[in-house]
């Protein structure tokens, strides 16, 4: 479907659709739109905002955007019904689990039946995770769907948002430029779905402090710099 080719979803250079406006977090305030400075080990994006440093963990703010991007377009299409239903196996904990989810799992496009001697038939797929590039995509949505977290749908939108998002080595600045945006219309965009933290802040005084000057003042800059009188002695 349209919303599974979705730019975001493939790691994939701007343009995307024009993000969200910036949503406020109740714990740290709204979060910047922040210029790309550059890539660094190919997985960390350095930025420029409100006047500060932020170093953000590029994996970590593409799971968040792709998780929240799951979340707004989980049902906004017709569950996606697989041409031929596939057989997985199940434990009998996922069993149990599929007896007491599965009006649940149905609700929001996950069709899976208990077909008996541990095995289960697969319908449908939320469209938005349908085509998703993901390896054992079918396993990893039915693992999580049935597993022991208390909340399925959160666990199965976590997972998927992690494991397509930019890792070490897919980085550049094209795709950097994608993620920033992306973050910056996210609802929550200081942490990943799994709680680690998407970026690190720097003021200018962090940076004076780390470095030993007095302050963000005390050296001359740019062109004042190269116009201030020497001092005897060179």
């Amino acid at each position: 479907g349209a919303l599974a080719a979705h730019p975001l979803v493939r790691a994939a250079p701007p343009p995307l659709a024009p993000p969200e406006p910036p949503a406020a977090s109740p714990a740290s305030g709204t979060f910047p739109r922040l210029t790309l400075l550059g890539v660094y080990q190919e997985l960390y994006l350095l930025a420029q905002g409100e006047g500060d440093l932020w170093v953000v963990d590029a994996h970590a703010a593409h799971e968040r955007a792709l998780y929240e991007h799951f979340t707004r377009a989980l049902g906004a299409e017709p569950p996606a019904e697989l041409p031929v239903p596939e057989l997985l196996h199940l434990t009998p904990e996922q069993v149990a689990r599929l007896h007491e989810r599965g009006a649940e799992l149905r609700a929001w496009g996950l069709t899976l039946e208990d077909f008996g001697a541990g095995l289960a038939r697969l319908r449908t797929l939320p469209a938005v995770l349908a085509a998703l590039p993901v390896p054992r995509l079918h396993e990893q949505i039915v693992e999580a769907a049935l597993g022991d977290a208390p909340d399925p749908r959160r666990e199965v939108l976590a997972r998927l948002a992690c494991l397509p998002a930019l890792k070490a080595g897919m980085l550049d600045a094209g795709r950097g430029e994608a993620v920033l945006a992306a973050l910056a219309g996210c609802e929550q965009p200081w942490s990943c779905p799994h709680g680690r933290p998407t970026v690190l802040r720097l003021s200018e005084r962090d940076l004076a402090h780390a470095f030993g000057r007095r302050g963000v003042r005390d050296v001359a800059r740019g062109r004042d710099a190269a116009q201030s009188p020497k001092t005897s002695g060179g």
